[in-house]
């Protein structure tokens, strides 16, 4: 039988908003209880990292409020198109999963500024990322990523792009288009070369580029 936690399920406030912390429970599904609670439409965050879930509940689109949802450490292979009306969704954590794809749905979350996907099975992002234009953190390290799509271009807002320990060869030229990138972790990847155009990165403080295959390196200083 699907084990369940033995402790109460209570709404927990932290910084001044409601919100559900069952991580580290054991859980292999969520009790459909939860999501018929009267005051569930309130909760704004929810912890439900180490557990061992497989999939994520199609209730989840019950919680209307959501702002923030951690996935940590499960054994997700698949998201369901519910999580896609979160609309409000602003951080949206399935790092240490078991993810393939990142389904094309998932771009409607046009709130998200903070996506981790590091430690998936992913080896591609959707062509159209670059949707998700309000990305301030996208981390996907630990994949089998063998390319960016050219859209991630169209991350203006983002600061922080991690890709390290992918198996990426070049990035492409639209990457001179993040005019507020600031931190690039491209460590331990199959890369060749940089783009010509990233010394157009303005506030580019950090570009770790070690463990590649580069055979000339552009100056960023220019």
């Amino acid at each position: 039988s699907k084990r369940r936690s033995d402790k109460p399920i209570t709404i927990q406030v932290k910084q001044g908003c409601p919100g559900i912390d069952i991580s580290n429970s054991k859980l292999q599904n969520i009790a459909k209880e939860l999501f018929q609670r009267p005051d569930i439409a309130n909760v704004r965050w929810m912890d439900a990292s180490y557990n061992e879930l497989i999939e994520i509940s199609g209730d989840i689109i019950k919680l209307v409020s959501l702002t923030s949802l951690n996935f940590d450490n499960n054994f997700i292979s698949e998201l369901s198109d519910a999580l896609a009306t979160l609309c409000k969704l602003s951080k949206l954590i399935l790092s240490n999963n078991r993810l393939r794809v990142f389904a094309p749905s998932m771009l409607r979350l046009q709130s998200l500024t903070e996506l981790s996907l590091s430690n998936n099975k992913l080896n591609e992002l959707p062509d159209q990322i670059g949707d998700l234009c309000n990305l301030v953190c996208l981390y996907v390290s630990h994949n089998t990523l063998q390319s960016l799509p050219v859209s991630i271009g169209n991350l203006r807002k983002l600061r922080i792009l991690d890709i390290r320990y992918n198996n990426i060869r070049t990035l492409p030229e639209s990457i001179e288009r993040m005019s507020a990138l600031e931190r690039l972790q491209a460590y331990c990847n199959e890369l060749e070369r940089l783009p010509e155009g990233i010394g157009s990165c303005s506030r580019l403080r950090v570009l770790r580029i070690s463990s590649n295959r580069l055979r000339l390196c552009v100056d960023t200083t220019a």
